[in-house]
């Protein structure tokens, strides 16, 4: 019998299939369920393929009255096939996957839609523990008061007057956590801070339901946004599980794993690397070497390693981890494809911008097919490969590819989407690399106001554009008006980064060199004093930066007349 983890996924994902039948995107959900349903093979797919097409024509024939009572039974059915599908196949990581990308993709006017199959998922889980009359009590607090947010302390009730009865805690883990998947994840962060007291007294200390909801509460404060704390619970939680379920326990090697991840997410890399070498190691011999979890944590390994600043060997884990995946997943998979991507960002990084072009020119018509062409995973792809055909020589193709991908991005994202403005700076750039410096200009001009609303005026993506901004008013032949800009970005990165930032310190160098351009020679030279202190102090004395900067000192006090260059300067990102 499946656990109820299983069975909530396989009753989520039944929900998925009926409600994008009657979405635009269901030509990429019914390959991508058939494709599952294959798992390789050509009939099984186009006998999955046949049945979901039927589900469609189900529910485009019923009458409106009866299309709810319809989609329940649908949905149920299709549960039903998934979950028979885990029980025969290792399937769970890819129909976890699948659900996730497919409800991404979807249109906003669904989401009511997947509300309700959350009540229902939640209901399979209530009733195994609490039985029918707690279920509909609950339900009535879910009918009363559709909110999450207030309805937390409603669900407390009923499942007080339980908690003597073991595994009714365990239940209401599984309850609260969906309050988290279904977006709302500091109620869900609130509600465990609740609930691990209550999992002590009832259940004790170091019971596995209780390390359990020490370990929800620890990943759900990580997703309200306190990346520290959530590495600092983690970090504790770690050794009590390793104590009391074994090193390599299933749930002790996902607390290894979150801990992992926090500790990078928190700036240290390198200690993410490490984390996860042992942890590949751990879950080769408690899982296998081709088990989801495995591979889970070898895309892991890669990441932090490229993060810490290993490029090379980011590559050759990816490399590795492609070809595993390929024999495993199939070519087509998208977790195939997600790796590729990644392989094909750190060729980049290590300078290979030709070759990364090529291979994202041969992965971009793969994930149209697969993925469908308006993805999001699809247009990030045809973004890089418009930025690596830049970079690999053809500013102009790059300009092209883009300008032809941003209102792809407004009619699918939004005009005021992080991902559209992104393009429509990368268009600015190629704009400007293509030789049209004023209108590259004008371009990130009219997007310095979009930044400011949609990010704030404080956020580093506004941060980065505004000094973008400044260097091509420079580049467009206002170099007074780059030096004033330049001087407004010095003050703000000061004030928001600190004043030993790197971003910091290269903006103040560009203040200086324009400075100097506009004929302020001993401005100039004061702030490149100042700069090369700060460089010193911060770098040490023989960093390039710092070397760069006694130069640039060395050609303004030096009393033969020369030409003043910039010479080597840190962009500021």
């Amino acid at each position: 019998m499946l656990a109820d983890g299983r069975l909530t996924l396989a009753a989520q994902a039944g929900w998925t299939v009926v409600i994008a039948a009657d979405t635009d995107t269901w030509d990429t959900v019914k390959r991508g369920f058939a494709r599952l349903l294959g798992q390789g093979s050509v009939e099984q797919a186009q006998l999955g393929e046949r049945r979901l097409e039927e589900t469609r024509e189900q529910l485009d024939g019923v009458a409106q009255a009866q299309r709810e009572e319809v989609r329940t039974t649908l949905a149920e059915r299709w549960a039903g096939r998934l979950a028979d599908l885990m029980e025969e196949q290792d399937v769970e990581a890819d129909l976890r996957t699948l659900v996730k990308e497919i409800q991404a993709a979807l249109p906003a006017r669904v989401v009511s839609a997947f509300d309700h199959a959350v009540t229902i998922e939640k209901d399979m889980s209530l009733q195994a523990a609490y039985g029918d009359e707690v279920t509909q009590s609950i339900n009535r607090a879910v009918s009363a008061e559709p909110d999450q947010t207030t309805l937390l302390p409603r669900l407390r009730d009923p499942v007080l007057e339980l908690q003597e009865l073991d595994g009714n805690v365990s239940a209401q883990v599984s309850l609260v956590s969906w309050i988290g998947e279904a977006g709302n994840a500091p109620a869900a962060r609130d509600q465990f801070v609740w609930l691990v007291p209550v999992c002590e007294r009832v259940l004790g200390p170091e019971h596995p339901d209780t390390l359990a909801a020490r370990g929800e509460l620890a990943y759900w404060t990580g997703r309200a946004g306190d990346a520290p704390a959530a590495r600092d619970q983690f970090a504790w939680l770690v050794p009590v599980c390793e104590r009391v379920l074994g090193p390599e326990h299933l749930d002790t090697l996902t607390s290894r794993h979150n801990l992992a991840n926090y500790v990078g997410y928190t700036g240290d890399a390198a200690g993410a690397r490490d984390h996860f070498a042992a942890i590949l190691a751990a879950r080769d011999r408690a899982c296998g070497p081709d088990h989801p979890d495995t591979l889970t944590a070898w895309l892991n390994l890669a990441h932090w390693t490229g993060n810490a600043g290993d490029a090379e060997r980011a590559c050759e884990y990816y490399a590795e981890l492609l070809d595993v995946r390929r024999r495993v997943s199939g070519p087509e998979h998208p977790e195939t494809l997600a790796v590729w991507t990644e392989l094909i960002h750190w060729v980049s990084e290590v300078g290979d911008v030709a070759v990364a072009r090529d291979e994202m020119a041969a992965l971009a018509p793969v994930c149209e097919r697969v993925l469908g062409p308006e993805h999001p995973d699809t247009l990030t792809n045809l973004r890089n490969l418009a930025n690596y055909v830049g970079y690999a020589g053809d500013a102009p193709g790059a300009r092209d590819r883009l300008a032809a991908l941003v209102p792809v991005y407004e009619r699918v994202l939004g005009t005021e989407d992080p991902d559209t403005l992104t393009a429509l700076t990368e268009l600015a750039f190629w704009t400007g690399e293509s030789g049209d410096t004023a209108r590259a200009r004008d371009q990130l001009a009219a997007l310095v106001p979009v930044y400011e609303r949609v990010l704030g005026t404080e956020h580093p993506n506004t941060l980065a554009l505004c000094s973008s901004l400044a260097s091509w008013t420079a580049r467009a032949g206002d170099a007074a008006g780059a030096r004033d800009q330049f001087a407004e970005l010095v003050s703000a990165r000061e004030r928001i980064l600190g004043p030993d930032h790197p971003d910091t310190l290269a903006t103040r160098h560009q203040l200086a060199y324009w400075t100097a351009q506009v004929g302020d020679v001993a401005g100039a030279r004061d702030q490149f004093a100042a700069l090369l202190s700060a460089y010193e102090e911060v770098l040490g004395s023989e960093h390039p930066d710092t070397l760069a900067t006694r130069a640039s000192l060395a050609q303004l006090t030096d009393t033969k007349p020369r030409r003043f260059g910039l010479g080597r300067w840190r962009r500021a990102h």
